[in-house]
């Protein structure tokens, strides 16, 4: 954020907090707003489903609210590029990495996904909500429910969209290299507890 002249936000969103993080969050909170570090938290279920599409939600609130282009991560995502690196902005509503190949959960990579503040970019986010929320089971393994979500949402965006309205992440190096995301068996195992 340091490298930001004060357009950028960063919202941060800790799920089913203990009460000892809680109050640590709670002080930071306080400390960070004033560089647009926005720290929230959430409960429910205690799965890697949820906590890999949660995040949707909350960007869907954040393009609703703020009208500008939402950078969705996952939670192992590293900062290598100041978030002003957006510019300019692809004349593009939704962009994710395509891999052309595999199966609906294999298609997209969910670890970036970036969305324009326009009808088609909200109409996205709605329609990748609305099946989470419709599909997710707590009772089942479903790892893959965030990218089958982006999949059906471009679809349903296609359908009704112009078709420039989805482009792939990778023609655009500039949005691409701002956060360096790791896929599958490459993500980044987090071992060390978060000392607060």
């Amino acid at each position: 954020m340091e490298y930001d002249p004060g357009k950028t936000a960063l919202f941060i969103n800790v799920i089913n907090p203990d009460e000892k993080l809680l109050d640590f969050l709670f002080q930071e909170a306080s400390r960070v707003r004033s560089k647009r570090i926005y720290l929230t938290t959430s409960s429910g279920p205690n799965l890697p489903a949820y906590f890999a599409s949660s995040r949707f939600f909350l960007a869907r609130t954040a393009l609703q609210r703020y009208g500008c282009p939402v950078y969705i991560i996952d939670v192992d995502g590293t900062f290598e590029s100041p978030p002003t690196s957006t510019s300019p902005f692809p004349d593009h509503d939704v962009l994710v990495r395509d891999l052309k190949v595999g199966m609906p959960w294999g298609l997209l990579n969910a670890s970036r996904v970036v969305v324009a503040p326009t009808q088609n970019g909200m109409l996205f986010l709605d329609v990748v909500t609305r099946y989470i929320a419709t599909v997710f089971d707590p009772n089942k393994d479903q790892w893959f429910i965030d990218q089958n979500a982006l999949e059906y949402g471009r679809l349903e965006l296609l359908n009704k969209a112009p078709s420039n309205s989805f482009a792939d992440l990778h023609l655009y190096p500039h949005l691409k290299n701002i956060v360096l995301t790791r896929i599958g068996s490459a993500k980044q195992t987090i071992v060390d507890e978060i000392k607060y």
